[in-house]
């Protein structure tokens, strides 16, 4: 997911985002214990959506936060 995509987002949506994301990625970490076979890109590109995510929220709190000032 491209952090464009991310910003057009509204909060509550991406929060949805994040959630179904975290949910997906404790599954592949039960198959990886498992030892079910995954591509380990997968892993990465997950946590990396989830960390752009949080990133956005931060910004926007933070530009929230400034604002209100």
């Amino acid at each position: 997911m491209k952090i464009s995509e991310i910003r057009s987002m509204e909060e509550p949506a991406i929060l949805a985002e994040i959630e179904g994301k975290k949910k997906a990625l404790l599954e592949m970490r039960c198959k990886v214990a498992l030892g079910d076979e995954i591509n380990p890109m997968q892993l990465k590109q997950l946590r990396k959506d989830i960390a752009r995510m949080k990133t956005v929220l931060a910004e926007t709190a933070l530009a929230d936060q400034e604002g209100g000032e």
